[in-house]
């Protein structure tokens, strides 16, 4: 789902500010409290709607599904019966829905302001995370780049 793939991305780019700030060994409190928080924040979105990365998108240690495997659950169950649905599945797809809604909300919350907040912060310490590696083109073994 998109919002899985979405907090994905987000953990992985937490992962790698985290990484860029450890050359700096003046990094300003306030840079790292919100690196701290913000990690923390997407993990916790991460793990209620895609799960906490851990085998098979399980909630771990039997705690609550992680919202993609409940929608999953209840559509497999839809799907899968001759009938209607039954009022519980009725009411279940509101829930969810609403569960969703929230928390797509909070990820572009993160997305759309508290992550370009924290790139002003960083810029502002002259800290400038990298946008990563360019990529190198693939030529046939024994060819050398043009000039």
């Amino acid at each position: 789902t998109a919002a899985a793939d979405a907090t994905t991305r987000l953990d992985q780019r937490m992962k790698e500010l985290t990484e860029a700030l450890k050359p700096h060994p003046n990094v300003p409190a306030g840079v790292k409290t919100t690196v701290a928080n913000l990690t923390k924040q997407v993990t916790e979105l991460r793990t209620a709607i895609a799960g906490s990365g851990q085998g098979f998108g399980g909630g771990g240690g039997g705690g609550t599904q992680p919202l993609r495997n409940r929608i999953n659950g209840l559509k497999s169950e839809v799907i899968g019966s001759q009938s209607l649905p039954t009022a519980v599945q009725s009411t279940s797809v509101e829930t969810l829905q609403k569960q969703l809604s929230d928390l797509v909300g909070q990820v572009n919350t993160v997305i759309t302001s508290t992550l370009p907040g924290l790139y002003k912060q960083m810029t502002e310490s002259n800290i400038f995370p990298g946008v990563g590696e360019p990529i190198t083109l693939v030529r046939p073994e024994g060819t050398a780049p043009p000039r």
